[in-house]
């Protein structure tokens, strides 16, 4: 992933305000360890169908808390909705500003939460700017 940013970082030009972390189940553990590593300050970090890694809930008061949007199906038969609260609670518990989306479904992002996904970025981003 380090290489990843570094090349990102070289060869575009973006606004440091409006980076995403986006991972759909073990996407969303890169997400989370990539926000964790504090190589990109991620203005949200969007957990879809995944959960919090152990490796990144054990330093969670060591990190730059980012704002977290957790998505999860409450029929997830992959990764069980439980994972998903239990880092919920684990981050809020450290002062992580969390938001939720659970939904009637499994282990899949449909089409209405994609749509409130973007309506989370968008809110964060005007925070930034405004």
């Amino acid at each position: 992933m380090e290489k990843f940013v570094a090349e990102i970082k070289e060869k575009y030009v973006f606004n440091g305000n409006r980076v995403f972390l986006m991972g759909f189940s073990q996407g969303a553990t890169m997400a989370y360890r990539l926000a964790a590593s504090g190589l990109l300050k991620p203005t949200g970090v969007i957990a879809a169908g995944g959960d919090l890694p152990e490796d990144v809930a054990k330093r969670l008061d060591e990190i730059e808390p980012f704002p977290t949007l957790i998505v999860h199906g409450h029929e997830d038969e992959s990764v069980d909705v439980e994972k998903a609260q239990e880092g919920e609670a684990r981050l809020q518990a450290h002062g992580y500003e969390v938001d939720v989306q659970f939904f009637e479904g499994g282990h899949d992002l449909p089409v209405e939460e994609l749509e409130k996904i973007l309506e989370w970025m968008e809110h964060r981003i005007g925070m930034n700017e405004g």
